[in-house]
């Protein structure tokens, strides 16, 4: 796909300040800024509710001391989910996104862009190596030196193929990103600009579109690669071909986070 630019407002998009995910195929949607999808645990988070609509869909975190917090930061004056870097993160209740492609956005960010950190993963949660599918979205270091772009990563059993960003990360600057999974390509889109795409063979993300492998929100898998930051707003929809699906939700989420330029 071409580079599509960024923009300034939905009124150049032509959409109506009533268009919302909701108008969309969505199969994950995830939304701090809406109080009644998050469960508390005093302040910290034992339960983000999907508003897809598909059962099921909830990420959840049981153990207090891994719970991550509602209150300590704002961004466009609406409450996001900090993650503190060590240990905190969230996983899915079920094996979900068992689909053959899907456009995930994020809106997040991290303080530390010297450090590998995993934003939203679908992983074997003790896998070691190359045993079974996974596909994983986050911000890289590469080995001798900083990086900081973010990759999107899929497993196969036996070899994996990545992309990334054409831009590295800021520490503590909000992005919006989507991350386009197709059956032979791979494509990571910042702020409606976007990067190169990567190929790969249709078995390599068919492999494991049913393995059973839950989501996992801020970590890479327990124990590896925390997020140190904070995640606004996930919404993963199957209308991967589709540009006005893109453009829309694009500016959806930059109207209502306050990140258009």
């Amino acid at each position: 796909m071409s580079n599509l630019g960024w923009f300034t407002s939905f009124e150049k998009l032509g959409i109506p300040d009533l268009w919302t995910p909701a108008m969309i195929d969505t199969a994950l949607w995830l939304d701090a800024a809406d109080a009644s999808t998050v469960v508390l645990n005093g302040s910290d988070v034992s339960m983000w509710k999907d508003k897809s609509g598909n059962s099921g869909n909830n990420v959840i975190q049981g153990t207090p001391s891994a719970q991550p917090s509602y209150t300590s930061r704002k961004l466009c004056g609406k409450p996001v989910i900090d993650f503190n870097g060590s240990s905190e993160y969230l996983v899915s209740e079920n094996n979900i996104l068992t689909v053959s492609s899907l456009a995930l956005f994020v809106v997040y960010m991290t303080t530390n862009i010297n450090l590998m950190q995993g934003v939203v993963n679908k992983t074997n949660p003790t896998n070691s190596g190359f045993t079974d599918f996974e596909w994983q979205y986050g911000v890289r270091v590469l080995e001798g030196g900083t990086d900081g772009k973010t990759e999107a990563v899929v497993y196969g059993t036996s070899t994996y193929t990545s992309a990334v960003s054409s831009a590295p990360l800021v520490n503590s600057t909000w992005v919006i990103e989507c991350c386009l999974y197709t059956q032979t390509y791979m494509q990571i889109i910042r702020n409606g600009l976007y990067g190169a795409p990567v190929s790969y063979a249709t078995t390599l993300f068919n492999s494991g579109k049913a393995a059973a492998n839950r989501v996992y929100v801020g970590i890479r898998r327990p124990g590896l690669r925390p997020l140190s930051g904070a995640i606004a707003e996930i919404i993963c929809t199957l209308d991967v071909t589709r540009v006005d699906v893109i453009l829309k939700t694009f500016g959806y989420l930059a109207h209502k986070w306050g990140l258009a330029k």
